[in-house]
């Protein structure tokens, strides 16, 4: 995303969730948040969308349209959402 921030480890989870066509993703993630004020400038050769959201509305996102969401994001939202800034801790 064409920029560069501290990054503090917050936590590590273990989840294992079906996919689809028979496949399962069965992963241990370490979960990493970070802060950065400026504008993001996305390589168009590796993003082709990208969209700058409030924490209170993909809160909203995930409970109307969960499908939207990779397995993954679902599962790593929760466990990151209290270090994100504006957030109580």
């Amino acid at each position: 995303m064409g920029f560069s921030c501290d990054l503090r480890h917050v936590g590590i989870f273990l989840y294992r969730e079906p996919v689809g066509s028979g496949l399962i993703e069965h992963e241990i993630d370490h979960l990493f948040v970070g802060t950065f004020s400026g504008t993001p400038e996305a390589n168009p050769d590796e993003v082709c969308e990208w969209d700058r959201v409030a924490v209170s509305a993909v809160v909203q996102r995930l409970f109307e349209s969960p499908d939207e969401f990779t397995a993954w994001f679902r599962a790593a939202f929760s466990h990151v959402t209290p270090y994100l800034p504006g957030q109580p801790l």
